[in-house]
């Protein structure tokens, strides 16, 4: 099977118990691990790191247009899609749904427009999850928020690729006020999920990576994409150029295959991050269940891609 391009991600998908034991062939074959499972990277299910008062400050420095009230409506289903297999977890649950009210940016179009009737309505009002974690460069250096949006517009109804959008911004404050820097495009695409989200330095410098979870699909695969991103300078730097690797429950051209990558931090960090190395076990090649799975590694390179707005 080959790796096929998808943007802005690697990606790591994981079966289920049932599914496994319809693929698998009989024997001793070991099965493929859930994402709950696997060590690095890991779901976050915690909440935000930061009290309610300042999350709400936060949100307001990353709409600062907007009218935000907490939802007093039943929350949404956030949860990953039934086609994806796995033990996947909505790794923002327990989050606070919040309305926030602002005209949509030139990213955000698509996925407020209404695809029914003549084509023409919009929608300004967003429902709201917001994932906040605080970080510094070092023992002197000012705290700064890394913070996630994941967010739909539920009043409309948008055209299947364009449900669910999600966003990651960089805020930090100085003598003159605060200030934040946003990814552009959704880092979801065709897909509801986040699955994880995680700080880590991977290249040694003290300022931790972005390593993002999410669900997405194309020309039939769904998978979970891992996004890494730098936090330099000037904001994000997607650090798996072109939108990454797939590595999904594949039946794309025919090509029947299921298998799982795992990050190798240690490998990853020796390197600087210069490359992302992963370990693979292959439980399905070309149709056909492997007994035992095949195991392998596999690298991928650094890019230097920046994906920010301010």
């Amino acid at each position: 099977m080959k790796a096929q391009n998808l943007g802005s991600t690697v990606c790591l998908i994981f079966m289920s118990a049932a599914l496994a034991a319809q693929v698998a062939p009989q024997g001793d074959a070991t099965q493929p691990k859930s994402s709950t499972q696997t060590k690095i990277p890991a779901n976050d299910a915690g909440r935000s790191r930061v009290d309610e008062e300042l999350r709400l400050v936060l949100l307001r420095v990353a709409f600062p247009a907007a009218r935000l009230t907490t939802s007093k409506d039943q929350p949404l289903d956030w949860s990953p899609l039934p086609s994806l297999p796995g033990n996947i977890r909505d790794a923002l649950a327990g989050e606070t749904e919040y309305t926030v009210i602002a005209s949509p940016d030139k990213y955000e179009e698509g996925h407020a427009r209404e695809v029914m009737g003549d084509g023409s309505g919009r929608s300004t009002t967003r429902r709201l999850r917001w994932r906040v974690l605080p970080f510094s460069n070092g023992k002197n250096s000012p705290v700064q928020y890394l913070g996630l949006a994941h967010y739909t517009f539920p009043d409309i109804r948008a055209a299947n690729c364009c449900i669910y959008f999600a966003r990651l911004f960089l805020l930090s404050r100085s003598a003159t006020g605060w200030s934040e820097v946003h990814t552009g495009p959704s880092l979801i695409d065709r897909g509801r999920a986040v699955a994880g989200l995680r700080l880590l330095d991977l290249d040694g410098d003290g300022t931790p990576e972005v390593l993002f979870e999410g669900e997405g699909s194309q020309a039939g695969d769904d998978f979970i994409a891992l996004q890494v991103y730098h936090i330099g300078p000037n904001g994000f730097e997607e650090w798996l150029g072109d939108r990454g690797v797939a590595i999904s429950f594949n039946f794309y051209d025919g090509d029947q295959a299921l298998y799982v990558r795992e990050l190798d931090v240690s490998a990853t960090k020796a390197t600087g991050a210069e490359g992302f190395f992963f370990k693979e076990i292959w439980y399905r090649r070309k149709g056909i269940a492997l007994s035992p799975p095949e195991t392998g590694k596999v690298q991928f390179p650094r890019a230097n891609a920046s994906r920010q707005e301010r």
